[in-house]
């Protein structure tokens, strides 16, 4: 066992490299390998480089397979067929391709290199099906993604998922379908047509788009409320496809296995029965799995159950620790860079902690322990992994769960699936058994509201690393068994998950963080006490916002639950567009904006009088007169903040007119060290008599990744050059950190991507 979680620990020490030695390094890694086998002192340390070349290896040819740079922005005519399940939108549609044959438009050179691309279609003319061979003309760049504290990584999740490139199609009359599938990609079309299926018979159900989530594992009909839900009270793990559903299934086939064969008396009826059920546990957890297009948490599900059901099957003695390893040990193997998510330390952690909690009690029966006891196991054990992933947890959890798990997983689950089968034979069946959900369902989502009452006690602290193990250390002491010494030290490891909060501001200090929100602008300036956010960044999407996916997680990792203003610079969709999100998941005290925010309260207005100032830093709105009525850019509420020290400016869209008249109004008043471009860098804005009078050391343009405007514009670039602007961008830095102190000569400055640094990221 040592052997085995030697290796693993190698591979996973992989995913959290900054950067990859060259591969020439794999040649003296096999080497001492092989010295390993034949001295037994270093077979540990054999292990652990075996999994380092591993770990290694995965990354280099990933990172061989990515899209070249020459070709990002270059029309290419790719063929490939389509994998997964097609997303189809208002707009667009949106999927993944595996390209068989690559070729830059115009030219015959084919390039092989990369060979997995996620891309939109801005036609619904023709809907791509799974498993369909298609010739495109596309425009592709390489995998990028938001990059800021907190958040998920999108680029990451490119990467494990083997998806070189990413774009959209382009006009072209020979877009067109070539092959129709009649054996490839089985799986995929038949959840594909279950899908379409499914959504004509849900469609009369109150939960309907939970109950195809929990067959399917598709969550894109799920609204962000219910979602916020889930997470208030715990039990966002019940509504994915996940290693829990997986266990459930195979425990239901398993129980309807053994009784069938026990009444048919197959072979000595004690040892049929357990094979003949060993076999359905795994047939079921392998055909759910399947549903959910074996989805990462359900691979590493069903991994665990073959390992632990394939040893009873072969009559294998493996002790439960070796069966846990080995398990670990596979799924590394597949995806060495499982550690990156929290679904990987969720699953082992918890499954751990259980095996922990319940050794030498497996006989132990009753509604402690069957029921309350692992609740109150998993509760404990996953809390420091809950507050590091998802910066909150939910003290209701287990209250919540204790109901929630056995009548999801038993019960709402078993009859999704009987009437999604009932859904291929006979329609009105079908429909009865979904009602039946439906009806279970709405008695649980009517227990998880009441509970939501007392959510607000959901702890949202600031967690780093360290304190977050040592928490986990004492999660697991507590799981030892009663009367060890040690045991009581668990409590006061766990108290760093309560007591632990970001140290204060010191009067005259103030931070300024730009988040990196793609095309658009958000930032969240701290002084001492209070809390101020300038613009939301963009709404994408329907389900995908600047507020819900960047803003509003750092805020809660950073244990802020309140914001005592909000400055809206204009009503532009970048920068005004997550003002609603924003607003339903964070407490604000006031907002101020001149623009049409079409608010439950009214804004307060923006203007050049405004002035206020907190723990030694002030604030100083201005506006500019010329041209704003007719340029909503113009209009901006421009923010100066100072400490007398260091002095910042945020000048949100303004153009060259409204520089100059900031300029006229305020001159010297204008003077900063650093500047947030106006209007992303673009050639309308910068001017060169603004840029003499505000003569900031640095500037920060916030744009998106090959943005469309060409953001920031060249001849702006060079205009910051020539005065020797240091610049920074969020696509290509991420999350800019300013961090100023009155006793400072300079501010501190941190970039997130470097902070952040892996070998796949860019």
């Amino acid at each position: 066992m040592k052997w085995i979680l030697a290796c693993a620990g190698g591979i996973a020490l992989v995913s959290f490299v900054p950067a990859l030695p060259p591969p020439l390094l794999g040649l003296p890694l096999i080497l001492f390998f092989l010295s390993s086998l034949k001295y037994q002192r270093l077979k540990y340390l054999g292990a652990l480089v075996i999994g380092l070349l591993w770990g290694f290896s995965y990354g280099w040819l990933g990172l061989q397979a990515i899209l070249p740079d020459h070709l990002e922005g270059q029309e290419l005519r790719v063929v490939g067929q389509v994998a997964g399940l097609p997303v189809q939108t208002e707009r667009y549609q949106h999927f993944t391709m595996d390209v068989s044959e690559a070729r830059l438009d115009g030219d015959g050179a084919i390039f092989e290199n990369f060979n997995r691309i996620r891309i939109n279609w801005y036609s619904l003319a023709q809907p791509v099906k799974p498993g369909e061979v298609w010739q495109f003309k596309v425009k592709l760049k390489r995998p990028h993604g938001l990059a800021n504290p907190g958040t998920f990584s999108y680029e990451t999740w490119l990467f494990r998922h083997g998806i070189n490139a990413t774009g959209y199609v382009r006009k072209d009359p020979e877009n067109r379908r070539l092959a129709t599938p009649l054996f490839g990609r089985w799986i995929d079309r038949f959840r594909f047509n279950a899908f379409r299926e499914l959504d004509s018979v849900l469609h009369e159900t109150r939960y309907g788009a939970l109950l195809s989530t929990l067959m399917l594992g598709q969550g894109s009909q799920l609204g962000a409320g219910q979602w916020a839900l889930f997470t208030r009270t715990g039990t966002n793990h019940l509504f994915v496809i996940s290693g829990l559903h997986v266990g459930f299934v195979a425990l239901c086939a398993y129980l309807l296995a053994w009784h069938v064969s026990r009444l048919l008396l197959l072979g000595p009826p004690r040892f049929a029965a357990q094979r003949v059920a060993t076999v359905a546990a795994l047939i079921g957890a392998g055909g759910y799995c399947a549903m959910a297009g074996f989805s990462l948490p359900t691979q590493r599900a069903f991994i665990m159950l073959l390992v632990m059901l394939g040893g009873k099957l072969l009559q294998r003695r493996m002790n439960i620790w070796q069966g846990y390893s080995v398990a670990l040990l596979i799924v590394l193997l597949l995806d060495p860079l499982a550690p990156q998510s929290g679904g990987f330390w969720l699953s082992f952690v918890a499954v751990g902690g259980l095996l922990l909690a319940f050794q030498g009690h497996t006989r132990q029966t009753g509604f402690w322990w069957q029921w309350v006891r692992p609740q109150w196991v998993v509760f404990l054990v996953l809390m420091p992994i809950l507050v590091v992933y998802f910066q909150q947890v939910s003290l209701v959890g287990p209250l919540a769960n204790l109901l929630a798990i056995p009548v999801v997983g038993f019960v709402v689950v078993p009859l999704s699936l009987l009437g999604g089968l009932l859904t291929l034979v006979h329609v009105a069946a079908a429909q009865f058994v979904f009602q039946c959900a439906d009806q279970i369902l709405g008695v649980v989502m009517a227990y998880l509201e009441f509970l939501d009452q007392w959510a607000w006690i959901s702890q949202a602290v600031q967690l780093d690393g360290p304190t977050a193990v040592f928490a986990l250390c004492g999660a697991l002491l507590l799981m030892l068994p009663a009367g060890l010494p040690a045991r009581s030290l668990g409590i006061v490891c766990l108290l760093g998950l309560f007591v632990k909060h970001p140290e204060p501001l010191a009067p005259q200090s103030y931070r300024v963080l730009v988040f990196d929100v793609g095309q658009g602008f958000a930032a969240l300036v701290q002084a001492p006490g209070h809390n101020l956010l300038y613009d939301t960044g963009p709404k994408f999407s329907d389900r995908f916002n600047a507020a819900e996916a960047v803003i509003l997680p750092y805020l809660r990792q950073q244990g802020i639950s309140r914001v005592d203003r909000l400055v809206v610079s204009h009503g532009d969709q970048d920068h005004a567009g997550a003002i609603e999100p924003l607003l339903q998941g964070m407490m604000i005290d006031a907002v101020i904006s001149d623009a049409e925010l079409h608010l439950e309260h009214a804004a307060r207005s923006c203007s050049s009088a405004q002035h206020w100032q907190w723990g030694g830093v002030e604030f100083t709105l201005m506006s500019a007169v010329a041209d704003a009525r007719t340029n909503a850019n113009n209009s901006s509420c421009v923010l100066r903040i100072s400490n007398g020290q260091h002095a910042v400016l945020l000048a949100g869209d303004i153009e060259s007119r409204a520089e100059f008249d900031l300029v006229r109004q305020f001159g010297e008043r204008l003077k900063v060290d650093i500047l947030m471009a106006p209007h992303h860098g673009s050639l309308t804005s910068s001017s060169e008599w603004f840029l003499n009078r505000v003569r900031p050391k640095h500037v920060v343009v916030s744009s998106g990744y090959r943005n469309r405007f060409g953001h920031p514009h060249p001849k702006i670039v060079q205009r910051y050059n020539e005065r020797d602007i240091v610049q920074h961008r969020t696509a290509r830095d991420g999350a800019i950190l300013f961090e100023f102190d009155a006793t400072s000569e300079l501010p501190k400055i941190s970039a997130y991507r470097r902070q952040a640094r892996r070998y796949w990221l860019e």
